[in-house]
């Protein structure tokens, strides 16, 4: 193997298995574990433990996006670790934005797993982003980091198709096992060579999507066509999982936010939109939606 060091910089499931790929490639000792979000059960930090690897939760604050990782503190962490060493760094579900030193120190390479066909969909919540506008197929990609946001050369990428009632959860859940499709496929052979990666053409007026930015922000429409209603949700939709904010919406004057919703076979042609006991059942153009609301303050 060409590196000293393998360091895991990332969270949750995708984090976790592609580790347990390493586990079967890479000796312990050369394995180096940062979790780069918080959380209250880890998977990375149990398999580190069952393990006997090095493991570090990096510090985080909050922003609206959810935790990140305190810069200065994990550029250090990785700066010590890969200082001397030919390193490969692999960034799994990770928030930190690699700094210029990280990327050019000596004998480093960085690769990154982004949820989406890249050069399109730069940035963050690409879930929700593809289904709120529309597309038909999204997927997931592998790339070099650079000093410019998932613009490195590409070195793996899967697809997924969209459908009409594919939610944002079901394009993560997805991404996560071709990701570790991909990195099962690719990753014993850079270990041993380097690849170079598809560079592509990256268009200059393709947005970078924000943290912070969501579409319609954050807000259901009630006067919208119930197609579109029915799209947005789904666009925020992750099953329970913080990845964005609640959708909030207004009826009558009064703010709610939208605990989960339920599309229903319409029991009929007529237009409908009452509330009873904050569930707002809406029917119109042959779609019907059940939406379990609770009031904000004024």
């Amino acid at each position: 193997m060409r590196f000293d060091k393998i360091i895991l910089i990332g969270s949750g499931k995708i984090a976790g298995d592609c580790l347990k790929c390493l586990l079967h490639l890479v000796e312990k000792e050369k394995l180096v574990v940062m979790e780069t979000s918080d959380s209250s059960l880890s998977m990375l930090e149990s398999i580190c433990r069952q393990e006997g690897l090095a493991y570090e939760a990096a510090a985080t604050g909050r922003n609206p996006g959810g935790s990140v990782p305190d810069k200065k503190q994990t550029e250090q962490h990785i700066l010590n670790n890969i200082s001397g060493f030919s390193s490969l760094i692999i960034s799994a579900n990770n928030r930190f934005i690699f700094t210029p030193e990280i990327i050019h120190s000596t004998g480093t390479e960085i690769i990154n797993f982004h949820y989406a066909l890249l050069p399109r969909y730069r940035g963050m919540n690409i879930p929700t982003w593809v289904i709120f506008n529309g597309e038909k197929q999204t997927g997931i990609t592998w790339h070099y980091v650079n000093e410019e946001i998932d613009r490195g050369n590409i070195i793996a990428q899967k697809t997924i198709d969209i459908g009409p009632s594919t939610t944002a959860f079901d394009i993560t859940r997805r991404g996560m096992a071709l990701a570790l499709e991909a990195f099962e496929e690719f990753i014993g052979e850079l270990l041993e060579r380097h690849l170079e990666g598809k560079k592509v053409e990256y268009p200059e007026d393709e947005p970078v999507y924000r943290s912070s930015v969501l579409p319609m922000n954050g807000m259901l429409d009630l006067q919208q066509p119930i197609k579109d209603m029915v799209r947005l949700l789904h666009s925020y939709d992750y099953r329970g999982m913080e990845v964005v904010p609640k959708l909030q919406t207004e009826y009558r004057g009064k703010r709610y936010r939208i605990e989960k919703y339920r599309e229903k076979e319409p029991g009929g042609g007529e237009k409908i939109m009452e509330m009873r006991e904050n569930k707002l059942r809406i029917r119109a153009e042959g779609k019907e939606i059940l939406l379990f609301l609770k009031q904000l303050p004024s």
